[in-house]
Parts: C-alpha cells; structure tokens; sequence
C-alpha cells in the first residue's frame, strides 16, 4: 500500500521553512514523529494533511500557503491543484477536530462509531450501495434534466404557436398559451377542421376588420325575356308579308316605311297634293296604297319595331350588367375566391349570349330597313341558345347568392367574426395535433422515467441510512473511548458516556473527586467557584496557545474570574506556602 513519502513543496505555511522540489526529501515512514515546543508549527503540518482528508482548504492555514505531498509511487496530491483523492485514507486529530467534535460548554462531543464482528455483513452492504449511489443519482439527474428540456420544449413549441394564433386573430386580449391548451382539450378539433390558405387569410382579414364592409348590389339580367326576344327574331327575321303591288316599290322595298309613313299622314290630314313631289294625289293612288298597307303588315311592322327596340335594351342591359359585376375586393375575404370563381363564370356566359342579341338586333334593323325583304340570320340551334341562356342565368345566380351571402354576414358581422376566430383556433388546433401529441408523449415518458429515477434514489437512501444506523452504533466505542483516556490520564476520572447525538461528559454540576475531597477537608471552600475553575482548567488543558485557548473557551468573564478566585482560596486553604512563593515571583 502507498504512504506518504515526502512533503515535497511547502510554501507560506507560517513558521515552517518552505521546501522546494530539490529540498532533500523526508523519506517519511508508516509511523513518524513530529515533536517542537508550542508554535512550532505542529498544528499548521497537521492542517495541511487535514486539507488532504477534507479534500479543501482548510480555513485556519495561513492565507496563501500552498503545499505538495508525494507518495511512495510517485503519486502527487497538494493545494491548489490536485487536492482530492485521498479523503478516504487521511484522517487527523487535532485541535481543530476537538474544536469540531467536542463541545466543552455542553459536556458534549460526535459520535465514534465502532463496528462489530455482528456489523460486518450490514457494512459491506453500506458499502455496496454506498458504491451504487453516484450511478444512481447521476442517472436522475441525467432523467431529470431529460425532462426539464422536453418541458421547455413543449413549453416554447406552445408559446410560438400561441403567438401565431394571436397574430391571426386580431383581438385586443392576447392569445396565449394556457388559452391554446385549453382549445386543444375543449375544441377537439378534426382534420376536417384544416383550413386552406386563401380560407386562413380570408378568416384573418375579417377578424382584423373594425366594422363590417359595406354591402354590394345584385346583378340584373332580364333572362327570360332574352329567349323571347331571339324567338321573336328568329320568326320575323324571315317572315314574307307578301307582295305590295306598288310600281317602283318592289326595286327599292327599303322605301316601303317611309311610303307607308307618307301615305298614312296624307290620309290622316287629308292633302290633296304630294307634300314631297307637289302632284296630286288621285282616289286611285290612294286607293292603291291603302290595299299594299293593310292591317297585317301594320301588324308585321309593329311587332318589328317592338322587338327591334326591346333588342336594343337587352344588349344594353347585358352590357351594364357586364360592368356592375362587383370587384371582388369589395367582398368580405372568405367570399373572393368563391365570387371570383363565380363571377368570371358570369362573364363568360354575358360573352356568350350577348352576340346572339347583337345579331337578333341587327335582324331587325335590317328587316325594318327593308320590311318586304326576309332576312337570314346565323344564329345556333335553338337547344345551344337556350343552353347558353340557362348558363347566364344560373352563374348570375351564384353571383347574386354570393352577395346576398356577404350581405348576411354585414347583418350579423359580429358574430361572423367571432366564428373566423373559432375557425382560425380550431385550424391551428388541427394541424399541431400530431405535434402535439408527441411533445406529450415525450414528456410523459420522461416524467416516467424521472420518477422512476427519483424513487431508486429515495430507496438507495432509506437503505444506506437504514444500513448505516445498523452499523452506527456508537454506543460500543464509549468503553473503548474510557479505557484509551483512563491508560492515557492515569486514572478514570473523565469519563464519558453514549447518548442519542453522540457523547455527554457526565458531571452534572458535581465537582471531581478531588475536589470533593478538598470540600470534604475544608468547608470554607467555596463549591460554584471550584466549578468554574475545574471548566477554565478542562479547556485549558485542550489548548495549545494563548490563541486556541481564546478561540474554544466559552467561559464568560465573571466564570473566569471566580475560577482565579477560586484557584488563589483554594491555594490559601491547602498550601498557603506554595501561594506564597507565588506572590513573591509573581509580583506586578
């Protein structure tokens, strides 16, 4: 086994001379003596070992004393550096450990504890689980610190989470992560909860909205009338009226309405003569041009400029309709992208019907032009354009649906909002779900096994105190204790004895046997000041110097001097001769 082999370096140890590495070496042995008169140094040495047992620096060495011990295989250990590795091998009395473990005003001291033949399987026990705990409690640790990073995790992922929510929902009292725990245990939120992104945007832009948008106004579009009305073209276009015998009106028939519009206002006001040529007009002119224009044609020419004039007003109609499409951007945000949808789905059937107007209108026109004169027109099958029609009227439909919609939700905005935000909380409810799920699971695993690492702990602590009170029992050494300080003192006056924290030293107010005796002999001696002189003695006697003796007495002033009091009586009782040589080399 290794020894201390020599004190290798030693420097501001108070008295002591400093040793450097070429310093001779001490060649220390498994038993030596250090012996010097008081202030030596013995006890500066001892506390350099004492350094080495506690594994720190002592706080009686001198401030800046560094020192290095060697070991007999060359192992070296000292302070600053390399101070540990030797606590379980240096142990040392002094007077500081008496200054520790005794307390003299008390009559008390520490346990020893002295382990018994009985004792030796329990110890080796301690010892095993003793060996077991580091292990043990760097494992919790190591569990612990598992746990408390998940937990800030989860605890970040939360926080992050929550402000993005927040930032979406746009209310004045801030979402936060409590408020986000409880949605995801309240609202219970499914995949189908997901929201898409132009839906996630539009739900934002109406919780960041103050008041409601103002409402837009329907799409017109007389559907209905616009069949009739290229039904009507469809018939009159090409309708014969058959022939008007009138000389020169079958080469220019486009002069057909004006001669009828000249001929009815002759009639009506009765002239005699051509307003236009000034000639007379005969009974048989007259009589002519009132058969050529007979009721039927009138009819024919009527039904022709009502429908050439209702044309007119369709295809302007469609054309306003056309431009009062309402932007988009007018809506609330979560209807755009449905209205936009819709409404170029709208325009397009506009697109679509309108050139057959177009072409109805210039049918007319021309027919007016000519009224005898059939024209052709290239218009689709009649399924294709009722098709067309039943598309404009469906899209402006849901056109029209989607604004009656936003006008709903101007009524009752502020319970839209309050839903956009519920929808916006379940969105992100839904899709942190697996997320969230595992944080949890993660955490509860790591409290899991945190516990579990904890109650190994407490267990190996139960045993090992269970074990070390088994082995502790001090009780045993106080015999040992008494027979070493009785071979030491010659005699068994002090003794001690084992209670519950350690050792008492019974005198109980009762003066040793010598001094009884002294009493016993002179009763004039007086007993409360041979007690104080026996304490003052009792920590004198544990005191190397004037230092020590100050640092460890707890004798009070008026204690100290009914002792002196008591030691000059006591010398004037028993040996008044040796009290006089006292005085005599003792004079002021």
């Amino acid at each position: 086994m290794t020894i201390i082999e020599n004190i290798r370096l030693l420097k501001g140890a108070a008295v002591l001379a400093e040793r450097k590495a070429v310093t001779p070496s001490l060649d220390l042995r498994r038993f030596n003596l250090f012996y010097g008169f008081n202030g030596s140094g013995k006890s500066t040495l001892s506390r350099t070992f004492a350094a080495l047992q506690h594994g720190k620096k002592q706080d009686r060495l001198p401030e800046g004393c560094t020192f290095e011990i060697e070991m007999s295989d060359g192992t070296k250990f000292g302070y600053p550096k390399a101070l540990t590795g030797l606590e379980k091998r240096v142990c040392v009395f002094n007077n500081d450990f008496i200054a520790e473990n005794f307390r003299w005003e008390t009559g008390m001291a520490n346990p020893v504890f002295y382990i018994g033949a009985d004792q030796a399987e329990a110890a080796d026990q301690l010892k095993a689980l003793e060996a077991t705990f580091p292990t043990a409690q760097t494992k919790h640790e190591g569990e612990a610190k598992v746990f408390r990073e998940r937990e800030k995790a989860f605890n970040e992922f939360k926080r992050l989470l929550a402000r993005t929510v927040s930032e979406r929902l746009r209310q004045a009292a801030r979402y936060e992560a409590p408020q986000f725990v409880a949605d995801v245990d309240k609202l219970g939120a499914s995949a189908d909860d997901k929201l898409s992104d132009a839906d996630l945007d539009a739900a934002t832009a109406t919780c960041a909205r103050s008041e409601p948008p103002a409402k837009v106004k329907l799409v017109e579009v007389p559907v209905s009338s616009l069949l009739e009305l290229i039904e009507a073209a469809v018939e009159l276009a090409p309708k014969s009226v058959g022939s008007i015998v009138v000389e020169g009106l079958d080469v220019h028939p486009q002069m057909v309405p004006w001669v009828k519009q000249g001929h009815e206002y002759h009639v009506g006001h009765d002239l005699k003569s051509c307003l236009y040529c000034g000639k007379a007009i005969t009974d048989e002119r007259k009589k002519l041009l009132t058969e050529a224009f007979d009721d039927n044609f009138s009819k024919f020419i009527t039904e022709l400029n009502t429908a050439a004039h209702h044309a007119g007003d369709c295809v302007e109609t469609l054309a306003i309709a056309k431009a009062a499409i309402p932007a988009a951007a007018q809506l609330s945000a979560e209807f755009q992208p449905p209205f936009e949808t819709a409404a170029s789905a709208f325009t397009a059937a506009l697109d679509n019907v309108s050139p057959l107007l177009v072409t109805a209108l210039k049918a007319f026109r021309e027919r007016k032009g000519a009224p005898t004169s059939p024209v052709t027109m290239a218009l689709p099958p009649a399924e294709e354009v009722r098709a067309r029609i039943k598309l404009l009227d469906e899209s402006c439909n849901a056109v029209n649906a989607i604004c009656k919609q936003h006008a709903d939700m101007v009524d009752g905005f502020n319970e839209h909002q309050k839903k956009a935000r519920e929808a916006i909380r379940q969105h992100f409810v839904a899709t942190s779900a697996d997320d969230y799920a595992k944080h949890v699971s993660e955490i509860s695993d790591a409290t899991a096994k945190q516990v579990a690492a904890k109650a190994a702990v407490e267990k190996l602590e139960g045993d090992i105190v269970a074990l070390r009170a088994k082995v502790q029992q001090h009780g045993a050494a106080a015999d040992k204790i008494n027979a070493l300080v009785k071979s030491y003192l010659g005699h068994g006056e002090l003794t001690i004895v084992a209670v519950a924290e350690g050792y008492e030293l019974p005198h109980n107010g009762n003066l040793s046997d010598k001094l009884k005796t002294l009493c016993g002999r002179h009763n004039d001696l007086d007993r409360d000041r041979l007690n104080a002189l026996e304490r003052l003695s009792q920590v004198e006697s544990h005191s190397d110097s004037l230092d020590d003796l100050i640092a460890q007495s707890s004798v009070t002033v008026e204690e100290s001097r009914d002792a002196n009091a008591a030691l000059v009586h006591l010398m004037e009782v028993v040996d008044l001769a040796h009290l006089t040589d006292l005085r005599k080399y003792c004079k002021p």
